[in-house]
């Protein structure tokens, strides 16, 4: 994971959805744990000082999907979201014209 994406001021947290048959032994909260301890670290290391965890409404998520033996890792930014829900509060607010 590119570790740029998370800024030194951003909080973050690791996610992960696990469906199918994928072999993993350990239960999710373990593995969130385990993998946003690595992140941290990892972010620790890079900006010396301890990064921001916000589990609730982090600035960015790394959010890992794993449907049976595969995995994709992508990341997600609360402003993107944020973004998002004020365009479809501005789309319902667009007058519909009816033809008759």
């Amino acid at each position: 994971m590119g570790f740029g994406q998370i800024g030194q001021d951003e909080s973050f947290a690791f996610r992960i959805h696990k469906r199918g048959s994928h072999g993993l032994g350990e239960d999710t909260p373990a593995l969130e744990r385990d993998i946003g301890g690595a992140i941290w670290d990892t972010l620790h290391e890079k900006y010396g000082k301890g990064p921001k965890v916000n589990l609730r409404s982090p600035d960015v998520a790394v959010i890992a999907e794993v449907l049976g033996p595969t995995t994709a890792v992508g990341v997600a930014r609360r402003l993107w979201h944020e973004n998002e829900v004020r365009e479809e509060k501005e789309d319902r607010n667009i007058p519909l014209r009816v033809s008759a």
